[in-house]
Order: structure tokens, then sequence, then C-alpha cells
């Protein structure tokens, strides 16, 4: 593309030169013909019409090749509205390019195709039943009880916020692995290939069993859970209460229930109180017979002046070592 671009331009040049001092102003006007110039060197004053070349036309106006100055500009432009585009979820991908748009996901994957990225679709499969209650929720041919990617997001379950992509988190999912297990019922809640009682984050929420007042996710605290670690061995039948990786006779807090032994009415969380209980920290020996420290409060029966953790002082207790 070629335009004609009409100059008005006044240059004045100031030099001295061995004949003394002399000055030019050219003026570019399109009603010159050209480019007209006038001298003043001494007392003499010339005027006259030059052409400069690439400039002036045969026509006498004043023209420029812009072609590639216009090139240049709209580069310039396009580098403006390219630089820093909108990527709200930070994974790479303009907004305007983004199938998730509000949810990262540097890959993309659309795997039924509907143009809404794995990473939001609540219908993964896009075979009309929504993940929440899907059996194979990436209809990878294996049941989501049986799969250890049950979303199918690259992610393993252990590893997983979400598992089953139903866009609850973990810890606030009745069903995490989307197994159709209720948590609580499920001896491997997150799905993750280990069974609950020695799973360290039984719910995969991230937090660990021996800090999450809700170890198996099932909604029950850990205080009044009968079987904490969902495990499904209740309480006083297991040897590891909370699933926190510590024998219940070498736990301070047995039944994760965020009160230290010594201080908590029912040690063991089997539902009887410490002093109705046989076996208050449920260390599987029971009280006076061979356990030397029978409320778990990791001080020894000699010198602890409530031994069985009922609340009753040794001295007043008729049963001061526990039934």
């Amino acid at each position: 593309m070629r335009s004609k671009l009409t100059l008005f331009l006044t240059v004045a040049i100031v030099s001295v030169c061995f004949f003394g001092l002399s000055a030019l102003t050219m003026a570019f006007t399109p009603a010159s013909g050209g480019a007209t110039f006038q001298t003043a060197m001494s007392d003499q004053i010339t005027t006259g019409l030059i052409g400069l070349e690439g400039l002036v036309a045969e026509t006498g106006e004043v023209t420029e090749d812009v072609t590639e100055v216009e090139s240049e500009v709209t580069e310039t432009e396009e580098e403006t509205t390219t630089t820093n585009p909108v990527d709200t979820d930070g994974d790479g991908t303009p907004d305007t390019k983004d199938n998730c748009p509000d949810k990262t996901n540097p890959s993309q994957r659309d795997q039924d195709g509907d143009g809404i990225g794995d990473a939001c679709d609540s219908d993964l499969d896009g075979d009309g039943i929504e993940n929440e209650i899907d059996p194979d929720v990436d209809d990878d041919g294996k049941l989501n009880g049986d799969d250890p990617d049950v979303d199918d997001d690259g992610l393993l379950n252990g590893d997983d916020p979400d598992v089953d992509g139903d866009f609850k988190p973990n810890g606030e999912d009745p069903d995490i692995d989307g197994d159709g297990k209720l948590n609580g019922r499920d001896d491997d809640t997150d799905g993750d290939g280990m069974k609950n009682g020695v799973d360290p984050d039984v719910d995969g929420d991230g937090i660990t069993n021996k800090d999450d007042p809700d170890v198996d996710g099932d909604g029950i605290p850990n205080g009044i859970d009968p079987d904490v670690d969902g495990d499904q061995k209740e309480n006083g039948r297991d040897d590891d209460v909370d699933g926190d990786g510590a024998a219940n006779g070498a736990d301070g807090d047995v039944d994760g229930d965020g009160l230290l032994n010594g201080d908590d009415p029912d040690v063991d969380g089997d539902g009887l109180l410490n002093g109705v209980d046989p076996d208050v920290d449920g260390d599987r020996k029971y009280n006076g017979f061979d356990d030397d420290d029978i409320d778990g409060d990791q001080i020894p029966n000699n010198l602890d002046d409530d031994r069985d953790g009922d609340g009753t002082k040794n001295s007043r207790d008729k049963t001061p070592n526990g039934i």
C-alpha cells in the first residue's frame, strides 16, 4: 500500500562557514510544487526549488511511502493487545481461549469434548450422570472404588483434594471417592488404596489424622465418633483409635478429640466413662493387672493421684484402679 503524506516542515540550520554566518530555511508545502528553500548568506538572499529523492513525486507533491510505517504501527497495536492478556486462573491460557477460565487447568483437557474443561465439568464423561453420583466418573471402565484416579484429572486419589470431581472438597464430601459408600462405612475413604487403619490421612483432606478433628470425614467429631478412624473397628476394639500411628497405650490423646487423656472423661472414646471402663486407655491391658498407666495420661500409676482418670482422687475413690 502506498499513501501520500503531505508534510509541513520548517528546518532551520545555522552553521559557521569559512566565509561567515549562513542560514538555510526550508519549507515544504503542497502549493509550492515541491520544496522551497531560502538562504541568507551575508547580504545575498537566494530562493529556489529542490527535490528530495524518495519524497518528491513527478507531480511535485511531497509524498512518502508509508507502507513500512503502517506495518510497524499495526504490529505495535497487536503487541499492545496481546501483551499481558487476562488470565484469571493463572494457568497460562488467556480467558478468551480457556475452557475453564476460573479454575486452573494447564492441560485444557476436555474428555467429552463439550467445550467445558474437565477441571470444571460436572459430568466429565458426558453420559448425563453428574460426577457426584456417577459410579464411573471418567468412563474408563473402572468403577470409582477401584480407580486410582477417579476423576481422571492426573492426580492420584491420595493427592487429589476432590477425589471424585464433584466440586466438593474431600473434607466436606460425604462420599469422598464416589464409590457409593458413605465415608464412615468405607474402609478406604479417600480411595487411595490404603486402608483407613494405616492411612495417615484417612479422608484425604490434607490434614493428617493426628490433627484432624474428624479423621474419617463422616461428619461426626472424633470425640463422639464410635469409629474415629473409619477402619470399621469400634473404638473399644481398636489398638489405634484415632489412626495417628501411635498405639493407644503410647498416645497422649487416644481418641483424637483434642483432650489429653488426663482430662478426658472417656479416654478411648468407647462410650464408657473411665470410671466404669475395664480398659480405660484402650491399650488392651485391663486396669489394675498389667497396666502401669491405667488412664494413659503418661503418669505411672504409683505417681498418679487419679489412676483411673475418673475425676475422683484415689484417696476418695472406692475403685481407684477402675473396675
